[in-house]
Order: C-alpha cells, then structure tokens, then sequence
C-alpha cells in the first residue's frame, strides 16, 4: 500500500438526489416467443397501482423514477425493471416457467470428475470445497445449499449473521455468552446439536466469530443427516463449509490465473461473425446511399432531406455526424449538423453519453467533458456519472479534479448516500481508475491535493478492455476469440444475469472490465450480437483498449459501435496484445 494525498470531498449530493419526480405514464407491449401477451399484471412494487395487459399485449402504468415494475403471469418468470429518468417505453419479453416434478427422472449424463469441478470452481459459484472433495448441488443427492462470498453482507455483526441473513431457517443463538448457528429457530431449545464448522479445511465446533467476510469466497451448508456420515458426531447439527481467499481453492492454471474458460469449454470459433462492411448492408437505403458516394453535395442533399423524417431522433443525428466527418472530412460541417439538431439532446442522457462517446473517440475530450458535466448534474445518483466525469477529467489533464469525483464517490458510499448494491462488478473497476490515475500521475496529484487516501500498487499489467453502454436497458452477448480460436460468451441480458441486471440499476452503472495478460499472445477477436433494448431503438457501445496497461507506456484507444442490428455476431475489433496496435 502506498500512501497519496487526495482531493478534500467538498461538496454533497445536489438537491435533484433526493427530490421524487411527479409520476409519469410508462407504456409498452408485453409478449413471449409466440405472440403478445395478455391479462400480464403489472404492479408498482410495495404498492396497490397496477393494471392488466389487454389483448394485444399493451398496457400503461404511472410510475416514479426509482419505482420497480413487477410483471407477472402465470406460468410465466415475473421480470422487475427498475424505473429511470428516461425510461417512458417498456417492451418485456417474458420466458415461460418450467416446474420440477416430484418424481425423478433419470436421464444418461456424463461424469463429471473432481478435476472438472476443480476446473469449474471460480466460473461455478455453486461448487464448495470440502475435506470430501469438491461438492455441488449438481452432484449430490440431497440439499446442498451453497451462498457466494458476494452475497454476504459485510456490514453484518458477524460471520453467523452474514449466513443466517443468506439461509432461510438458518438461526444465530447466544448461549452463555457463545455464539452458535442451528438449522432451526427452536434447535437451541430442544437440545438439538448447533452446526460446526469446516474452514478451509479445519474443523471446528466453535463459531469462527471473527473471520473477515470480505475474504470469504463460498459458504455450503451440509445437512445433519448427511454431515454425520462425513464427520461423525461433530457434524450432527450440519456443517458449515467455508472457502476463504486466505488458500487456494480450485485448479488455476500458472501464474495464478483461473483456467481459460475458452479452452476449457473447447469451443471453436467457426468464423460466423460478419464485418463492418457487412453491417453498412443492414443499413437503411439512405445510409447505405452516403457511403457509395463520394460526393459531398450529393451527400449534404441526402441528409437535408432525410433530416425532414428523422431530425428528432438522436441516432440519426449521430450517425450523419459521423458518416459526414469520417467519409467524407468534412468536420466543420458535422459540426453545423449536431447545432441545427442539438434539442434531441437536451435532457437526454442517454443522447448526451453516446455523443461524449463518439467524440472522445475522435480526440474531441473538451466537448466530451461538457457533456458528461451535464449527464452528472442530470444523474448525481448514478454511479456510472462518477466515473465517466472522473476518467473525462484525466482526459483533459486535470487529474486533482479527476481525484475529487473517485473520493467523492467513495465518501458518499461510505456515508451510506449512494446504494451500492452487490458492487462486485463496479467496485474494482472504479478501484482500478482511481490506483491508475495514481500510478500514471501521482507528482500532479500531490503538487495540488490537500488529503490522504490509501492506493493499491497496480497489480495487472496487460490489455485492458472497458465496455460501455449508452442504454441501461441494452441486452447483448460479448464473445472473446483467443489466438488459438477457441472462444467464450459473456451475456449481459436480463434472462441470462438477473443479479447483475438488477444490481446495475440499483447502483446506477452501465460498464463491464476484461483483462488479457500475456498467457495467450496474439490476436483476439471481439464480436458482439445486440439482442435489443426494452424501446426497440438503437444502443451505443463504447469499447476502451488499454495497452501496456499499468505501466508508463499505458496508451488507450477508444471505439464506438451502434447497436441496431439484432440477432446477428458482428466483428468489433482485434486486438493484438503482443504489440501496442490493433487491428480493425
């Protein structure tokens, strides 16, 4: 650890953080893979408001930011979206319920070997490990529950509380001043046994009271009657399984690094994605009129009468803003095009962030600024405003003030102003802003700071791609090629990772980190397939590549993709992570 002085937190959240907004009336189509759906219910969580989908799948609704919409059908799985400030369109897909039977099915399977579980361990956090191997709920025959690290609460009095909060009918007693867990609330009257304890590999019958549950990876729970057979009498009451951080866990290949999950899975990459040159055929007849010709008049005519149809939309200003200044050079031009149009942007955020995108992707980080301010004076509650103001702030060189929004982000969170959620996808990204910003820039931070701040070393040195979205409601699937042509898919959909999903709107962000060391060298493909968004426009996604990340040689390069085209793998980007260049 490293000591640094930091920026003083001088200023709190803006009045507009704890105003309510008026309701407003949401709208929208519920439907399923077959057709539309009707008599859906729709509620306004904790509350009496709700309506009914009528025969053709509509429905409208008044709702506050903030509010969460619960749909719910039988035979369907309910879907809960969180309310934004831009939200006014909700189009929900719902997926249909499968119920297990009582009875049991056997169905041929392969055996899966302890190595594959060990494998399997830090991508499956339904696997414990235990003095008997490795376990899963997939692999015995009777109720294994097992609770992620992630999901112990770390503001609980204690490891016991942290489990017992997790496990239903899991209880904490104290008895003569000890503390105990048993599997029921009356275990410790009718002088049932209480759990024991396995951790990391020790057994032991007292409570282990004073583990730090940050460090815990896995907590398992074995029943009685099962932890009896494994342990004899100490287990009579169940034994509590726990993996911590302090050893290893898992099989991880050298170096400390989890299997390659793209190899493991032996997929091969077949090719499928289409290019960029492919996409402008996806295009509509206007688009694809600009980019076959070469005239600029000709182009300047397309526009101005297309504009008479699609001024007010904010992706078709994007897009002639770009097709105008890449095409055609004509920088001053696109320039008169986003004046004439810039009402589609006010009070937009989502129209503000995906024009900071295309325009620091252009070396244009002044503008850039001035539009991520007005997203953060619109949004202060959102986590994602801390960080895209705080890395537009290193952008322009001023890295105290780029200081102040990470400190101030980490005050508000720590005076409990700011929900932050699961946070165990945004907390190490913003972590790793803020020990970079340090790392690359620390004599600046200390000529001009007036607080101390503890900073990690920078611990990974490599490719580091950043991914983000202008839509919060954006469903789509990242697939990573390695050099060997085997790949893995990363899907970012309400159906696949409600967790995340939800704990995005909680927290307010919209971004995702991917570190490629050396291991592998070579060229990696990334392509995308966009599954849509809940108002059937158009997302943008902004791809950061850093290379020689964490050292001084650290250099960066910024790509924007609209996502319109559903369904379909595109090819995004290579990146080479043997030299400083990609390739495109």
């Amino acid at each position: 650890m490293k000591k640094f002085i930091c920026i003083l937190v001088f200023f709190l959240f803006t009045g507009s953080m704890s105003s309510q907004e008026l309701p407003k009336t949401i709208f929208g189509i519920v439907s399923d893979d077959y057709g539309v759906l009707k008599d859906v219910n729709i509620i306004v969580k904790g509350s009496d408001i709700g309506v009914t989908s009528d025969n053709e799948g509509k429905y409208r609704i008044q709702a506050k930011e903030g509010d969460i919409l619960v749909f719910s059908r039988i035979a369907m799985l309910p879907v809960e979206i969180r309310i934004e400030d831009v939200t006014r369109v909700l189009n929900i897909k719902m997926a249909p319920k499968i119920e297990e039977l009582e009875e049991v099915v056997v169905a041929k399977r392969k055996r899966r070997t302890q190595q594959y579980f060990a494998r399997e361990y830090y991508r499956d956090s339904s696997i414990i490990n235990t003095n008997f191997g490795y376990l899963s709920p997939d692999l015995v025959g009777y109720e294994l529950r097992v609770v992620n690290g992630k999901d112990l609460s770390p503001n609980r009095r204690d490891i016991l509380d942290a489990i017992a909060e997790q496990l239903p009918g899991v209880r904490v007693r104290t008895i003569k001043g000890e503390r105990y867990l048993f599997a029921s609330s009356l275990g410790s009257l009718r002088g049932a046994a209480s759990m024991a304890f396995e951790v990391d590999g020790h057994v032991r019958k007292d409570a282990p009271v004073g583990l730090d549950i940050e460090k815990v990876l896995r907590v398992g729970l074995i029943p009685g009657d099962q932890a009896y057979h494994k342990y004899g009498s100490v287990g009579s009451g169940g034994m509590v399984v726990i993996n911590t951080t302090d050893v290893r866990h898992g099989s991880k290949e050298d170096g400390d690094r989890p299997f390659d999950l793209a190899r493991l899975r032996g997929n091969i990459y077949d090719g499928d994605a289409i290019s960029s040159d492919d996409i402008i055929k996806y295009e509509p007849n206007y688009i694809r009129a600009l980019y076959h010709t070469d005239d600029f008049e000709t182009a300047k005519n397309v526009y101005l009468e297309q504009s008479k149809i699609y001024g007010n939309s904010y992706f078709f200003v994007l897009e002639m803003y770009r097709i105008f200044r890449e095409k055609f050079g004509e920088a001053a031009f696109a320039n008169e095009i986003l004046d004439v149009h810039v009402d589609v942007f006010e009070a937009d955020p989502k129209a503000l962030k995906a024009l900071a995108y295309i325009l620091q992707s252009y070396g244009d980080f002044e503008a850039a600024n001035d539009m991520y301010i007005e997203v953060f004076t619109m949004r202060p509650e959102y986590a994602q405003s801390y960080i895209d103001l705080g890395r537009s702030y290193v952008e322009i060189g001023q890295y105290p003030k780029a200081a102040s929004m990470y400190a101030r982000f980490n005050y508000l969170t720590e005076l409990g102003l700011m929900s932050i959620g699961d946070s165990s996808v945004f907390q190490p990204i913003i972590k790793r802003e803020i020990d970079n910003l340090v790392t690359l820039n620390g004599k600046e931070m200390l000529a001009k700071s007036e607080r101390e701040v503890d900073v990690s070393e920078e611990e990974f040195l490599g490719t580091r791609l950043v991914f983000e979205w202008n839509d919060s409601e954006a469903e789509f699937e990242l697939q990573f090629v390695n050099p060997d042509g085997h790949y893995f898919n990363v899907d970012h959909t309400l159906e696949s990772d409600p967790r995340r999903i939800y704990d995005e709107k909680l927290l307010g962000y919209s971004c995702s980190e991917f570190l490629i060391d050396d291991s592998i060298k070579g060229v990696w493909q990334i392509n995308l397939k966009y599954l849509g968004n809940r108002s059937l426009t158009p997302s943008y996604l902004k791809a950061t590549i850093y290379y020689n990340y964490g050292s001084q040689s650290q250099e960066k390069e910024i790509k924007v993709f609209k996502m319109g085209l559903k369904n379909v793998s595109r090819e995004l980007f290579k990146v080479d992570n043997t030299t400083s260049m990609s390739s495109h």
